[in-house]
Order: structure tokens, then sequence, then C-alpha cells
């Protein structure tokens, strides 16, 4: 397949930026320019005043374009010692080297109208088209499915234009050429479309040879082309909400196990509520996993935004420098809680400390007693951590909501690298156990 990166090597870092800005643009530009007004000039604008003022025009910046496209190639040759190094393959150096001469230019003052036909050379600019979608990855707001469809609003419009064209200058079938060039120029391109479509209503029909010729050709075209355009526009516009379809099929399987394993109707819609839960407040995503992916320092980043709204929340963090906050969100792991369910209990060693995010937690004694009840932006658990104790009262979720949890070993690392902060955490942790118990020792 195609690939517009062959065409225009532009990525290529001895080449100046902005050079690499505005070469993908302007390519496009110049393919559909030239893609759109060649075929309308030769069967529509002949006889246009000041037409062959445009056909220099193109001619002349298509040459220029094309010479600049070849430069990142040079670099290459120039840096590897005059080696040949020709990017794309002989195919692209060729198609380049043909659209590139000015051929129009030159023989137009001996052949005259004849000429104008030489400008059909240009319609190799047409594969330029594709490094729209280069253009589009530079977009970073713009949906990756998007990117993929929006190339297809550009290429349909000018195919249906070359054959449009086509069929005209064959004498537009049954209904012949029109005075009216609009009206000829729509005849065209409804034939052009019910053609590629395969769904031709037979209103318009081939009468000479050559009609039919050009009129199967068109279907065959229309076959693979239209098919893969439709097929590709079916498959991306499921996948614009892919996380969805993902978190139902995910539903579906659960729901199935459920039933096959005759699960109890309560219990079944506790199930199908924590799933509805995590779709609302994670859009099915694990983040941990897209978070496990990227290199550290994209990681904290990344983790850093999706935290500051808890950041912003817990006193222990706020001004924190952010060299620590930064080592401290890469340890976190998020977990969702469930209602009643219990994070640890009185007794249990102090294997680490939670932070919530969503949701509420009650601290409750071993008698049952609540005492107290923690919302988003609190911490806990970190008196254990600190003293090196039991737990010395049981951590329940209020309802559904999202704790991190930093580990002791994860603990140690961040204290290790923030003295200050280890001191902040043993005068916390004193407090709330009453000066309890002895702190944590510098690791």
């Amino acid at each position: 397949m195609y690939e517009a990166k062959d065409a225009i090597p532009f990525a290529d870092p001895e080449i100046p930026r902005l050079l690499r800005r505005w070469i993908i643009p302007a390519n496009v530009l110049a393919a559909v320019a030239a893609t759109v007004w060649i075929p309308l000039r030769l069967v529509y604008f002949r006889d246009l005043s000041g037409g062959q003022t445009v056909d220099y025009s193109i001619d002349f910046c298509v040459a220029i374009l094309m010479v600049v496209n070849q430069w990142p190639r040079i670099v290459r040759r120039r840096r590897m010692g005059g080696a040949l190094a020709v990017a794309g393959g002989g195919w692209s150096l060729a198609a380049d080297f043909a659209v590139a001469f000015p051929l129009f230019s030159v023989l137009h003052p001996i052949l005259g109208g004849r000429a104008e036909y030489l400008l059909l050379v240009k319609l190799l600019m047409f594969r330029r088209v594709f490094s729209i979608h280069l253009l589009l990855d530079e977009l970073a707001d713009l949906h990756p499915v998007l990117v993929r469809l929006l190339p297809l609003g550009f290429i349909v419009p000018l195919v249906i234009n070359l054959i449009a064209c086509g069929w005209s200058a064959l004498g537009g079938g049954s209904v012949g050429r029109s005075p009216d060039l609009v009206l000829d120029y729509i005849r065209a391109a409804y034939w052009t479309i019910t053609t590629l479509a395969t769904v031709g209503y037979g209103d318009i029909t081939a009468e000479t040879k050559g009609q039919m010729i050009y009129a199967s050709l068109t279907m065959l075209v229309g076959i693979g082309f239209f098919g893969y355009v439709l097929g590709n526009i079916a498959s991306l516009l499921v996948r614009l909400d892919a996380a969805r379809e993902a978190h139902l099929e995910i539903l579906s399987r659960v729901d199935s196990f459920m039933r096959g394993n005759a699960v109890p109707g309560p219990l079944r819609s506790r199930v199908r509520e924590y799933y509805r839960y995590v779709w609302k407040s994670h859009q099915g995503y694990d983040v941990s996993a897209i978070l496990d992916e990227l290199p550290p320092k994209l990681r904290a980043d990344v983790a850093l935004f999706l935290n500051a709204e808890m950041i912003e929340k817990v006193p222990l963090l706020k001004g924190a420098d952010r060299r620590l906050l930064e080592g401290l969100v890469i340890e976190l792991k998020p977990r969702v809680v469930v209602p009643q369910e219990e994070l640890f209990c009185a007794g249990d060693p102090g294997d680490g400390m939670y932070f919530i995010l969503r949701g509420a937690i009650e601290i409750v004694t071993a008698d049952g007693a609540v005492l107290a009840t923690l919302g988003p932006g609190s911490f806990f658990g970190e008196a254990a951590l600190v003293t090196a104790r039991p737990r010395n009262a049981t951590a329940r979720a209020a309802g559904y909501g999202d704790v991190f949890f930093l580990k002791r070993e994860a603990f140690e690392r961040v204290l290790s690298h923030n003295p200050g902060f280890r001191q902040q955490v043993n005068a916390i942790a004193a407090t709330r156990t009453g000066n309890t118990g002895s702190p944590l020792p510098p690791a």
C-alpha cells in the first residue's frame, strides 16, 4: 500500500522545522488543486479567459514543490558521502520527476492548445492527498478514528470529480452533453456516484464502445473502492465508542456467567451495580494498565494530571515539591471499593496507607463504633505504617468509591528521598496516635 511518508520524507532531523511544518499542507493543497482544476479545465473550461495563466501557475508551483520534496533525499545523499539513497523507491522518484518537469510550459508555445493535455501528467500529484493523515496526526485533540476517517472526505470527492469529468469527455452517455455546464457536471457526478456504488438506476447509460468500457472499469473500481470505503466507515464509527462496546461485551459475558451458574438475583444486582460504577467513573479503562505502558516521566506527568483533584484536597500534599509528587503518584495503585468492603481490620499489619479519590471510608472500632467518616482528599492507614504497629481500627467503605493504595515498600522509597516529607508524616501520625509508638526511623 502507498505510504505518504515514502513520498514526503519530512521527518528527517536535518530538515528545518519550518519546512517540515508547511511542506505537508503545501503538498495536499497542490494535489487537490491539480486534481480538481486539470480535469475541469480540459473538459469544461478550454475557452476560459485566463485559464492558461492558471495552467502556467500550477505547472511551475508543482515543479518547485517537487524539488522541495526531493531536498531531504539530497541531504541524505550528502550525509552518506555521495552514496545513492533514494527514499520511497524508484516509482516515487520517477513520478516526482514526471510531475516536476514543466512540460506544458515548455511545449505550449510550440503546440498551442494541444499542449494542455500534457497537464494530465500532473494528476500523479493525487497520491499526495494521502499525506493529509500526517497533518492530522499533529492535532493532539483529534480522535484517532477521525484521523483515519477524515482523509476519505478529501479522497472520495476527488475520485468522483476525476471520473465525472472523464464521463463528460466521452459524451455523457445516453443523455448526451448539455450546454448548461453546471447541469452537465451534475449529471456526470450523479452517474459516477451511482456507478461507483454499483446501484446504477439505468436512466443514464453507456452507448458507445468507449463509454461501455469506461463504465465497466468504473464499476470495477467501485466494487473495490466503495466497498473498502463503506466497510471502513462502518468499522471506524463503531470504534468511535470502542470503550463502551468493550464494556458492554464484558458485561454480557459476566451476565452469561452468572446466569449459567445460577448466581442469586441480589448478588447479580450487586455485580451489575459494580460494573455500572466502573463505567461511570472510569469509562471502562484500566488506568494502571495504560500508565504502565508509558515511560516513567510521561507516566508521572499523566498521573499528576489525573490525580490533581485529589492532591489539591490532601493537606499532607499541599505545596509539596513536584519531585515528591511524581515519586508518589507513580507508586500509587488505584482500587475500586464496594459498599461495606473492609480495606483492613483492627490487628492487621500496617502494609500500606490509602488516599481517597471518590466516595467515603468509615473508620470503625473493634466493637463496631464509627470513629470518623473520611471523604475525598483524606488519607488513612499511615499511623500503623509510621509506628510499625498493627492496625488499631477497621477501615470500611460506606459505598462505591475509588482509593489509592501506597505499599510500605513504596512508602519507604518515597520517604528516603524526601526527609522533610518523612518528618511531616511522622508528626501527623504522632498526633493521630496520641504520641504513642516510635516514629519511622530514617531509611
